[in-house]
């Protein structure tokens, strides 16, 4: 039993030493390493992209925000001045009824 429990335990050291450790130095670690870089890389390409568009796109926010709040500054004139005419043509309509009755 002792020589068998032996030859397993050598045996499993020698598949360890000569088929384990090298298939994780060849394949495993140069695998791990690459797709670490390939990661690395796609974050830095991601976040250069984000950058370069939040500064190409942060002058046409502002001017969004800049028309948006002079449109409705204009929408609020508008309305006034529909409320100031509907007034008028009342005033209009209310003397000329007055004059034919």
């Amino acid at each position: 039993i002792q020589s068998t429990c032996r030859r397993i335990s050598e045996s499993a050291a020698w598949v360890y030493a000569h088929v384990l450790v090298p298939f994780y130095d060849c394949v495993i670690q140069p695998v791990a390493r690459a797709l670490t870089a390939t990661y690395d890389a796609i974050g830095a390409c991601a976040r250069a992209i984000c950058e370069r568009l939040y500064v190409l796109l942060a002058p046409v926010v502002r001017f969004m925000q800049d028309l948006n709040a002079k449109l409705e500054e204009c929408c609020d004139l508008m309305v006034h001045l529909c409320d100031a005419c509907a007034a008028a043509i009342r005033r209009c309509f209310s003397a000329i009824w007055n004059v034919l009755l």
